[in-house]
């Protein structure tokens, strides 16, 4: 919508932002007051960070940090527990205001979302942004039901080349999050429906070597309806389908990929020692944000470290200190509580992470991103 505002209106393009015409410059500004959504939007469809997508998303985060953004945004910060001092990044909207902004739809209806972004009644914005923090709890309970109802399908030993699940009981609005919690665990595409009397639909998710696209439309003679691109799809389905579905997408998984195709890698673009790790290197690898898809934060690796107090906290995330020699360094490795027996059993270990800084109540502290993590061989 930006670009066809922007297309219709070609004098915005060639404007110098220096222009001292005042009524240009109001023209402009108005241009620009639409990059917070921007920003929040590109972010959120998780489309490449790249190019003329990287600018826009980058302005827009200026804007959103300079709290030159819309009432209900600044409402929706204020919820989140985002204050004045708290630098916005894309991490940070993926995780705290792109959730709230998309439970109301997921659950049901969006309109509360349009009103918040239209509305300029600070009261009626805080009302909503209320609202949707509520209803994001609401998601993030609705979603772990499914997940661990998903889960508990699964032969863990052998789950298949490809993942196909359904259940009348679940919810259609948090298929998608479970598909890709299943991928990101499983590491095999993943199908997984609401079913609904005669007919099913679902949420499909992939692993990088396999488009799933491509996928479906051999089994398009079992399907109602499909459509997506190569790492995500949403299907229509009759329920008395599903079974020869679930055979038909194995098979084409198994012809398409061998086993090392289905062995997760983690690509380290480079291995340091811990005190590497400074407040100024995290400021020098944020020169290269915003991070998002097709530019990823930094990945980095260190061997030999010793764990120190490993433990479980907000039910899933793993909570601990590295040490090498006579450094330690606060860690956390969201949804990764299932490696807690693995790290209590081992001397030293191998991980690998992101570094980054953790602000919370006026503090800074580095803080380890951890992505993955083996007994050191």
């Amino acid at each position: 919508v930006y670009k066809l505002v922007q297309a219709l209106t070609p004098e915005f393009g060639v404007m110098s932002y220096e222009s001292r015409n005042t009524t240009l410059n109001s023209k402009l500004l108005t241009l620009n007051s639409y990059l917070d959504l921007v920003a929040i939007g590109t972010i959120a469809d998780s489309v490449p960070l790249t190019g003329e997508n990287r600018v826009l998303a980058a302005s827009g985060l200026n804007e959103l940090n300079s709290r030159n953004c819309r009432t209900g945004i600044h409402a929706l910060m204020e919820a989140a527990g985002i204050n004045n001092g708290i630098e916005l990044k894309s991490r940070t909207l993926s995780y705290t205001i792109i959730p709230r902004i998309n439970a109301a739809g997921r659950l049901g209806d969006a309109s509360e979302v349009v009103e918040l972004f239209l509305t300029t009644d600070a009261a009626k914005a805080k009302g909503i942004a209320a609202f949707l923090g509520t209803r994001n709890k609401d998601r993030q309970r609705v979603e772990e039901e499914v997940y661990k109802s998903a889960v508990s399908m699964i032969d863990a030993g052998n789950p298949g080349s490809a993942i196909v699940l359904y259940s009348p009981a679940w919810h259609q609005g948090v298929l998608g999050i479970v598909a890709s919690r299943l991928v990101e665990e499983f590491y095999r595409p993943a199908f997984v429906f609401s079913v609904d009397g005669a007919a099913a639909k679902g949420s499909a998710r992939s692993i990088p070597p396999f488009h799933i696209y491509k996928g479906l439309a051999e089994c398009a003679g079992l399907l109602l309806a499909f459509g997506g691109h190569s790492q995500a799809a949403g299907v229509k389905i009759l329920t008395e389908n599903l079974p020869a579905f679930t055979k038909q997408i194995n098979s084409i998984v198994e012809r398409d990929l061998n086993d090392d195709a289905l062995t997760p890698v983690l690509e380290i673009d480079a291995a340091i020692d811990l005190f590497e790790v400074t407040f100024n290197l995290v400021r020098e690898l944020g020169m290269l944000e915003p991070f998002g898809s097709s530019n990823e934060a930094p990945l980095l690796g260190v061997k030999g470290i010793e764990a120190v107090d490993p433990r479980v906290v907000g039910n899933s995330h793993l909570k601990m200190r590295l040490k090498q020699k006579s450094l330690s360094m606060d860690t956390i490795g969201f949804n990764m509580s299932e490696l807690l027996e693995k790290i209590e059993g081992s001397y030293t270990l191998d991980a690998a992470f992101v570094p980054c800084i953790n602000e919370w109540n006026g503090s800074r502290i580095l803080q380890l991103n951890l992505k993955a993590v083996r007994p050191s061989t």
